[in-house]
């Protein structure tokens, strides 16, 4: 099947984000590669895996078959807050009460993995990534009891500080009285997306990772599996993805060796989920582990992992919206 990708010099700055944001060009891959992880895919959860890799001492090679965060990554509403799309009450329906605070509490890591990546890393960027503190999420139309109700479940089983305004106290904050109940969180806060997704490629980079864009990835092939019960010391897994570049038009290899597998797991365990929000932060994102696919990727191996959990998304739905 024939991929149109246009070359990275091609694309126009055809939105704000583009407009308001500067590019280095990262070059597609030209030859045949050796790496511990390759993953494909620039989006937040690629380019934010790639860095917690590299970060851990694995050759790490990033291939995107476009642009660094072209697509909804670096696209999106910008709204950096903890939770997930779906609401807390889904969550707790689904995986029970002690489950959706641990998933919460990992949320919350994610939250200020962002912040701290671009307070400690690029000072300089403030202006242009911190768009503003905290976000107001308001009613079209009067609350039958439900967004107070939700506020009370995060505030006493969550640990939140989200504040719960009415009508009248909301309708001061806006310039328009259509609103009409809102709940208000100052942990949340807006990011320029764009922007932060390429100081996460140059802090990858920075690292001692590959970035390649313009670098689709066709077929991941298998050639071995390295149980994880075996000895890995010293051992390879002769694994191949082939790639191919339509700039080039021919296909190259990431070859992975995996010599660095550990004894402990890179991926959280069914333990992880009985940590409570005190418990310490890991200095990194979590990441999936390598060790038993050939070509890792954020579509095949990685799938988000390492990504925080609820960047850049809107703020969830209201429960009575």
């Amino acid at each position: 099947m024939q991929h149109d990708i246009k070359p990275v010099e091609s694309w126009p700055a055809h939105s704000w984000y583009e407009a308001t944001a500067t590019r280095d060009t990262h070059q597609p891959l030209s030859g045949p590669a050796t790496a511990d992880v390759c993953v494909i895919g620039g989006g937040l959860a690629g380019l934010t895996t790639a860095l917690a890799c590299q970060h851990r001492g694995l050759k790490t090679i990033l291939l995107e078959g476009s642009r660094i965060a072209c697509a909804a990554s670096g696209r999106n509403g910008g709204f950096v807050s903890n939770g997930f799309a779906l609401g807390v009450e889904s969550i707790i329906a689904k995986a029970g009460l002690d489950a959706a605070k641990a998933l919460y509490a990992l949320s919350r890591e994610g939250t200020e993995f962002v912040r701290d990546t671009i307070i400690r890393n690029d000072p300089s960027l403030m202006m242009g990534l911190m768009m503003g503190k905290g976000w107001r999420m308001a009613l079209r139309h009067r609350d039958n009891g439900g967004l107070k109700k939700y506020v009370d479940l995060l505030n006493t089983q969550f640990a939140e500080q989200v504040i719960y305004a009415t009508a009248e106290e909301t309708r001061q904050h806006l310039a328009t009285s259509r609103y009409f109940e809102s709940l208000h969180s100052e942990s949340a806060f807006h990011i320029h997306p764009l922007k932060y997704g390429l100081l996460l490629a140059k802090l990858a980079i920075n690292a001692g990772a590959a970035i390649h864009e313009n670098s689709l990835a066709l077929s991941c092939e298998k050639r071995a599996r390295v149980s994880p019960s075996a000895p890995l010391r010293g051992a390879s897994m002769p694994a191949t993805s082939s790639i191919a570049y339509p700039r080039f038009h021919q296909n190259c290899t990431v070859h992975l060796a995996a010599p660095f597998c550990q004894s402990q797991p890179m991926l959280p365990s069914p333990n992880h989920l009985t940590r409570t929000p005190s418990a310490p932060r890991p200095p990194s994102p979590t990441v999936a582990a390598p060790g038993t696919t050939t070509a890792s990727s954020t579509k095949a191996a990685s799938s988000g992992a390492g990504a925080s959990p609820h960047s850049c998304q809107s703020p969830p739905a209201s429960p009575n919206a």
